[in-house]
């Protein structure tokens, strides 16, 4: 039995389906593609605001009565929010100070004080950190310095 009155798609039909899936496949991973994107450019957004801070530290002094290190930290360059003191010890551990707020008086070369609380034995230097207001009003702490200083110890 032959079967005469055959139909199937048209070849017009059968190239809008192939366009339709290829059009759903590029939405598809457009979707994955631009979350990426979105959050990479985030990330380089808020970290190119440290490019143009700069804060290192002085003087480090650690007061045996309290177990507290006291950081001079300058303002070297930058529209600083908050400074940071890092206390790198012997065994490769980091204490941060807590953040210490940049006053109006506290201007460009100045510096400030800042406190690394119970810090303990064994200090091998002291980093500083800047923290900045990105564009987009958040705060981002940006790298430690490069500069370091050893810590004395005081009775």
């Amino acid at each position: 039995m032959i079967i005469k009155n055959k139909r199937g798609l048209s070849d017009v039909i059968a190239t809008v389906l192939i366009i339709l899936l290829a059009i759903a496949a590029i939405v598809i991973v457009w979707g994955f593609v631009s979350n990426y994107l979105g959050k990479a450019g985030e990330g380089i957004e808020s970290q190119s605001a440290c490019i143009s801070v700069n804060a290192k530290p002085l003087n480090c002094v650690i007061d045996t009565s309290d177990n507290n290190a006291t950081v001079n930290i300058q303002l070297v360059s930058g529209t600083i929010v908050n400074v940071i003191a890092i206390a790198e010890k012997d065994d490769g551990s980091k204490k941060a100070s807590a953040l210490k707020p940049i006053t109006a008086s506290d201007t460009i070369g100045s510096s400030v004080e800042a406190t690394i609380e119970s810090i303990g034995t064994g200090v091998k230097s002291v980093k500083a950190s800047a923290v900045v207001t990105d564009s987009n009003g958040k705060q981002v702490t940006c790298p430690e310095s490069v500069e370091s200083v050893p810590c004395t110890i005081v009775a």
